[in-house]
C-alpha cells in the first residue's frame, strides 16, 4: 500500500523500514520505536513530494501516519498527480 521510496532524495529522508508497519484501509500498526523513528509535520506537510516518503502528525484523535503516493490510474493508466495519504496509528 505504501510505496517503496525510490527518488534519490530519499536518501537524506530518515524513516523506518517498510516492513516495520502493517498498514489497511483505516490504520497502521507499528511499535512505539517505528512511531519515534518518523518525523513529525503536526502543523505543516514536509516538502520534497515523493512516492514512499512517510511522517507523522498529531491531531486530537491521536498519531497519523502519512504518505505520499500516485494518485488514482485514469482508464489510460496515468495518474493526477501525488497524494497524500494517512491512517490512524495503533501501537503495538
Amino acid at each position: 500500500m505504501i510505496p517503496t521510496m525510490v527518488n534519490p532524495l530519499g536518501r537524506y529522508w530518515p524513516q523506518p523500514p517498510l516492513e516495520a508497519i502493517l498498514v489497511d484501509d483505516i490504520h497502521a500498526l507499528m511499535s512505539e520505536r517505528t512511531l519515534g523513528q518518523l518525523s513529525e509535520y503536526s502543523a505543516s506537510v514536509p516538502s520534497g513530494v515523493y512516492a514512499g516518503k512517510m511522517w507523522k502528525r498529531r491531531v486530537y484523535t491521536g498519531w497519523f501516519l502519512c504518505w505520499y503516493g500516485p494518485g488514482v490510474a485514469d482508464p489510460d493508466g496515468k495518474t493526477d498527480g501525488m497524494y497524500t495519504y494517512a491512517r490512524k496509528v495503533l501501537i503495538l
